[in-house]
């Protein structure tokens, strides 16, 4: 395994910690059209719950490679008409929320992280307004590797979490990023064929359920099920594309067993990823 990441110019420090550096790129793609609805004048809690779930599932979830042009792996990663239908409609810009994190569970933690938010800060020098990209972001709070980056040094970048239960989560705490609700393409193109995403809190994964039910039991260490769902995946230089984002300072990777996969995409003489961290 590290010879194979060697071959791909990163390099693996602290424990279970990649550092990627890559040569830089420069892609002019426009900005972000995607725009969340504001929930904000629901009167009552539990009907703003079930509203924003039922709009995130009907909105994101559940539906056909076949209504999607672009799941076929002759749809190269950078093709305009892919970028432009991502940043339309898979990216959602929340960049501008100003609430001061009032959505939180416990605001009082500076850091949720497990001390990849302290490696970031002193590996960059406490820099500010850099850019991050977390896939994986189960709620935007719990165990985050990049709250406090976001919340303390002014930093903003896109959060990925294909599991609709954890990415209305993320919408409620009104985090100052952007957000897909999708998943990172463990193929150099888009795709959701053959593909179901398992949602399991915060151990969600690709994965194939078996031929007998769309239902299975989790391992022992989750004390409940795992029900699959279809989820539109693409690669991630294409999401870097769509947001014209020339240098990704920490890229955050947790995608519960398919992290190689996901690496084999990346071309990396045409992305610019600082910091790269699996866990």
């Amino acid at each position: 395994m590290l010879k194979m990441l060697l071959r791909y110019k990163y390099i693996l420090i602290v424990i279970g910690i990649f550092v990627v550096i890559s040569t830089s790129f420069f892609i002019s793609i426009g900005g972000i059209n995607g725009r969340l609805d504001d929930y904000s004048e629901t009167d009552s809690i539990d009907v703003f719950e079930d509203n924003l779930y039922n709009h995130v599932i009907n909105q994101w979830y559940n539906f056909s490679s076949d209504d999607k042009w672009y799941n076929d792996k002759d749809i190269g990663m950078f093709n305009v008409k892919l970028l432009h239908e991502i940043k339309k409609n898979w990216i959602l810009d929340t960049t501008k929320n100003r609430n001061n994190y009032s959505g939180l569970e416990d605001p009082e933690t500076k850091d949720p992280s497990m001390g990849q938010s302290q490696t970031i800060k002193q590996y960059f020098d406490h820099k500010k307004d850099g850019f991050f990209i977390e896939c994986g972001a189960y709620d935007g709070e719990t165990r985050s590797n990049t709250l406090n980056l976001e919340r303390f040094l002014g930093w903003t970048g896109l959060l990925i979490e294909a599991d609709p239960m954890n990415l209305k989560k993320i919408i409620e705490k009104k985090r100052r990023a952007f957000l897909s609700p999708t998943c990172l393409s463990i193929e150099p193109y888009p795709m959701i064929a053959s593909v179901s995403f398992l949602m399991a809190k915060n151990i969600g994964r690709i994965h194939e359920p078996n031929n007998l039910s769309n239902e299975i039991q989790n391992t022992n260490d989750v004390a409940h099920n795992g029900k699959h769902i279809d989820v539109q995946c693409f690669p991630l230089a294409s999401y870097i594309a769509a947001l014209n984002v020339t240098t990704v300072d920490y890229f955050s990777l947790d995608v519960e067993g398919n992290e190689m996969d996901v690496l084999r995409t990346i071309p990396f003489d045409k992305v610019d990823i600082k910091v790269f961290i699996e866990y």
